[in-house]
């Protein structure tokens, strides 16, 4: 295994799991930053620009209506 670890043997432990799942990502946590934090930062982005699309089009609609 990647860990040099035996797991799950005998009962299920959600705990264990939670652990091992910990240790993994710890191990590559460089690469997996690599790959997901840029995807993470663009859904950012998009939804900031979004919010500030809607933002822009309630002002507008806003300023329309005190307008009549």
């Amino acid at each position: 295994t990647q860990l040099n670890l035996t797991i799950q043997q005998g009962e299920h432990s959600s705990v264990v799991d939670a652990k091992t799942c910990m240790l993994l990502y710890r191990k590559v946590k460089v690469e997996w930053e690599k790959i997901v934090a840029p995807r993470r930062y663009k859904a950012q982005v998009v939804k900031a620009k979004t919010k500030e699309r809607f933002a822009k089009l309630r002002q507008e609609i806003k300023e329309q209506q005190q307008q009549r």
